[in-house]
This record gives C-alpha cells, sequence and structure tokens, in this order.
C-alpha cells in the first residue's frame, strides 16, 4: 500500500507510534531524510523492543537520501549496513511486510552497486513499505 498512512498502526506507546506513523508516511513520500529524522527520535527510546527493525529502517531510509544528494558511496555503505541490521526478519512485523521490504532493498542495493553514478539511479526501484490488515 503506498501513499500516507493515517492511524493504521500502533506499534509502540502512543507518543512513539506517532514518530513511527509520521516516518513512515515521511518514507512513503520519498522524504528520506525527514524519516529518518523521526525514526531517530523513535529508536532513541531505551525501551523500544525490536530496536534493531527500526534502526535498519533509518539505514535504508539515509541510503536513499544519500543517493537523492548525489553521494552514491555514501549509498551503497549504509544499504550495506542497513541488510545486515535486517536478516531473519519475520513476514511481517506490526503490521510492516518486513520480509518483502527486506527484497526490495536488496534489490534497490545491486541496483546502486552497479551503477557508477547517481544519475542512472532508478527511483521506480525505491523500496517501499507495504502495510498488511494481518499482522
Amino acid at each position: 500500500m503506498d501513499g500516507i498512512i493515517t492511524g493504521k498502526i500502533k506499534l509502540f506507546s502512543q507518543s512513539n507510534s506517532k514518530l513511527f506513523n509520521a516516518g513512515l508516511n515521511a518514507f512513503q513520500a520519498g522524504d528520506y531524510y525527514e524519516a529518518h529524522e523521526q525514526w531517530e527520535e523513535l529508536w532513541s527510546d531505551p525501551s523500544l523492543q525490536d530496536r534493531h527493525y527500526v534502526h535498519g529502517l533509518i539505514q535504508v531510509a539515509v541510503a536513499l537520501f544519500h543517493a537523492q544528494q548525489d553521494n552514491l558511496n555514501g549509498s551503497r555503505s549504509m544499504i550495506d549496513k542497513a541488510l545486515t541490521k535486517l536478516t531473519k526478519t519475520p513476514d511481517v512485523w506490526n503490521s510492516i511486510k518486513l520480509n518483502d521490504f527486506v527484497k526490495a532493498s536488496q534489490k534497490w542495493k545491486k541496483h546502486v552497486h552497479e551503477i557508477s553514478k547517481t544519475e542512472e539511479c532508478n527511483n521506480l526501484l525505491n523500496p517501499k513499505i507495504e502495510i498488511t490488515r494481518h499482522a
């Protein structure tokens, strides 16, 4: 499901759910910097469970932001780090089709490692986060 998510995911405390949803909306809109900002604030909560999944999402957002900023080396480095955090993922995590997101991110990683400059980056391959109604 692309587009803006409103009140669909209740992952954590109320304030953390707001942060996650704000980051999710920004990510889906292609505002990867803002997604990273929202999720990083969420990730800084020491009581957060499944922190490594949130950290992986942050790193994918940063990788995509680096590509937007013509920083191909930074993008490659960050997507590599993100995917090490997102290994052995469940199919669905808190309503997110996490395994599908990881597969899309792996495809994007392959793409950015094959190109020689960011102008060759195919934004249609940017991973999207899909939500399931049956989490």
